[in-house]
């Protein structure tokens, strides 16, 4: 493809992306098909189009766009994010008359799992794979992969040491913690590692978190420190 070309295909799908934006869903589906009709090597409007197509939940026509804009994704940096919304058309289940014909939990589970493979994926995938997972051990990996992905999300971190904690692995939970807190102020990291302290019967090291919680946040409550 030219330059020129290639640059009437970035103003054009630029232009879709727009409508869309702006709620226009079918000034933006009628981009994408004169797009790919023009460029039908591109992966962009495929893409566009599964996304418009699973908003007004035609689940079938949304993963067979997608499923297209995977095979032309040639230098594999858009997999991550069009396996993420393939998992969720197969793991969207709904109870009304749009039903979904798709869903199937191992296909979605499988394409969020595909996702996880290239260098790009949204967050949300891992959100998505902890709500499928349901063994302790796998979604530890999860996460710890996850907080090596996106180092500044505080939730990951959180939900990995809640899961430590299920597991009585409370020495691994601290280490956790203790990792985060060097880099994140958060009084609810801050009153984990307190109520860990508090089961080691360190009252000082616990009153002194407690203690840095406060000038963080305020006064914590006392049902949820002792909780």
């Amino acid at each position: 493809m030219t330059d020129t070309a290639d640059d009437k295909y970035k103003l054009r799908i630029e232009s879709a992306w727009k409508k869309y934006e702006e709620k226009d869903l079918s000034g933006a589906k009628k981009l994408c098909i004169l797009i790919k009709d023009e460029f039908p090597d591109k992966l962009g409007a495929s893409y566009l189009l599964g996304i418009i197509y699973f908003d007004k939940k035609q689940y079938v026509e949304s993963a067979k766009e997608l499923k297209t804009a995977l095979k032309n994704d040639n230098e594999k940096k858009a997999g991550g994010f069009i396996n993420y919304w393939l998992g969720k058309n197969y793991g969207n289940q709904t109870f009304s008359e749009d039903e979904n014909p798709l869903f199937d939990k191992d296909s979605s589970r499988k394409y969020f799992e595909q996702a996880l493979e290239y260098e790009n994926y949204p967050e949300d995938t891992i959100y998505q794979l902890q709500y499928i997972y349901q063994n302790n051990y796998k979604l530890i990996q999860l996460f710890k992969n996850a907080i090596k992905k996106f180092p500044e999300n505080l939730n990951f971190v959180l939900t990995l040491s809640d899961t430590y904690f299920k597991i009585g692995q409370v020495e691994n939970q601290e280490k956790v913690l203790l990792t985060a807190k060097e880099k994140f102020s958060s009084t609810h990291l801050l009153y984990e590692l307190s109520k860990i302290e508090i089961e080691k019967k360190n009252f000082k090291e616990s009153r002194e978190l407690i203690k840095r919680a406060k000038e963080l946040n305020g006064k914590p409550s006392a049902s949820y420190i002792l909780s």
